[in-house]
């Protein structure tokens, strides 16, 4: 977990620090991180957002498999037996997502960016911490944007879905499309919401609309602002 910002102003321009924290997970949603700490006789909880990374004791010898293969670079194998992992019932639903989360990674990292689209909607259905939500497969110009008929539906139903990540997504495949200004409409009302990560990265999107020229010839720290 990152430690609590200090209450002093300068306390900005030091390096926060990190608590490792021991414990069984009992719940990991956008907003707490629930655990049992050894000895304890009931639950700690700790904001959402101050979770660096969970090192799991795995419920499953199946996803502890799935794991070892993405810390291994085994990117098929991971999307292979994640698929069978995730049908297995009875497992914590915080775990389910961290390895939902590997295979996004493991497809962005193969370059099966429409798969690692169909993965991520199991995040973004649900109440996923951040740190989840950030393996989002966006892209990041429109050369890599290389849209089939059937992405650019997926897409267009990604707009009108309640989730803002996969209305997020869905704008960020479309720049690329006949569709842009539809997406563009869509990334300005992302980035104007109080959807503070998926706000951020439409903003990030946006630049895709400027040339490099123009871009390059700009105070970044305008762009930033």
């Amino acid at each position: 977990l990152w430690g609590e910002p200090g209450s002093n102003s300068l306390d900005r321009w030091k390096p926060r620090s990190v608590i490792e924290v021991q414990g069984v997970v009992v719940a990991w949603e956008s907003d707490q991180l629930v655990v049992v700490k050894p000895g304890a006789n009931g639950t700690s909880s700790f904001p959402g957002d101050l979770v660096v990374g969970i090192e799991p004791t795995w419920k499953s010898p199946a996803y502890a498999k799935v794991h070892e293969l993405f810390l291994n670079k085994q990117f098929r194998e991971v999307l292979q037996q994640g698929q069978a992992a995730l049908a297995m019932t009875e497992i914590p639903r915080w775990q389910q997502r961290v390895v939902v989360a590997e295979m996004v990674d493991s497809a962005v990292a193969l370059g099966q960016y429409a798969v690692a689209a169909r993965v991520f909607k199991i995040l973004a259905q649900d109440t996923s911490p951040e740190l989840l939500l950030s393996r989002i497969p966006l892209p990041w110009s429109d050369e890599l944007a290389q849209l089939t008929p059937a992405v650019v539906q997926e897409s267009l139903a990604g707009l009108e879905n309640k989730s803002v990540a996969m209305q997020l997504l869905g704008a960020t495949w479309l720049l690329a499309s006949e569709h842009r200004l539809v997406a563009i409409e869509k990334l300005k009302s992302i980035a104007s919401s109080g959807e503070s990560l998926m706000a951020s990265y439409a903003k990030t999107q946006l630049w895709r609309l400027a040339a490099s020229e123009e871009v390059f010839s700009t105070n970044f720290g305008d762009w930033m602002s």
